[in-house]
């Protein structure tokens, strides 16, 4: 579409609502926002919104592709998620090569698994916000400053 080559991803949010013949309090309510809200976004006062508001703007918008709404734009990721935390390669690694015991098994008493749960969500309530990295260990998953171990 030639006539949207340059255009801001709003101006063409403004474009393909003004060609379904919608207002902006009417889009709005079908995307679950304000008009207001709508107006910030044609104006470029917002960012380009993240990939599920954005799918809905194209599915109510009638826009088969999402390049058509926000143009060139490369579309990563990255633009729209939260960065993983840099340890989970190895957490996920811990997880999926956890050996599962057939036998030997000693059973935990459901007292004492409750404890050591309620340790982790203390340890984890305490800790949310600093550099966390998980181990596992025989029965619980726990938290561990040093590094991930199986």
């Amino acid at each position: 579409m030639d006539d949207l080559a340059g255009m801001t991803t709003g101006q063409r949010v403004r474009h393909f609502r003004e060609r379904a013949g919608m207002s902006r309090p009417v889009l709005g309510g079908l995307v679950g926002r304000s008009d207001e809200w709508v107006k910030a976004v044609e104006t470029d006062r917002l960012l380009t919104p993240r990939i599920p508001l954005l799918l809905r703007l194209a599915e109510v918008l009638q826009v088969d592709d999402l390049a058509q709404l926000t143009g060139e734009q490369k579309l990563t990721s990255a633009a729209f998620t939260k960065p993983a935390h840099e340890a989970l390669p190895q957490v996920a690694e811990a997880l999926a090569t956890y050996p599962i015991l057939t036998s030997g098994i000693t059973p935990v008493a459901a007292s004492t698994l409750t404890e050591r749960v309620t340790q982790l969500w203390g340890l984890w309530g305490v800790h949310s916000r600093g550099r966390l990295s998980w181990a596992v260990e025989p029965g619980l998953i726990s938290v561990d400053r040093v590094g991930v171990s199986a």
